[in-house]
């Protein structure tokens, strides 16, 4: 994976797990952290993958 860095702190962002919770639901998944102010970032690639499918299921699509 390419490196990503912090918008804000200009410092590496590291590869974690991330806990996303939408209605009521919560799922970790692959994502981005920053070590200074703890933001998180997903990749197009885990967004078009793994969050895209886990709303259609959400949805019933």
């Amino acid at each position: 994976m390419a490196d990503w860095y912090c918008y804000r702190d200009k410092v590496k962002m590291l590869e974690t797990e991330v806990k996303l919770s939408y209605m009521q639901l919560s799922q970790r998944i692959p994502g981005l952290r920053c070590p200074v102010c703890g933001e998180c970032y997903l990749t197009e690639e885990i967004v078009m993958n793994v969050v895209k499918e886990a709303e259609a299921v959400i949805y019933g699509k």
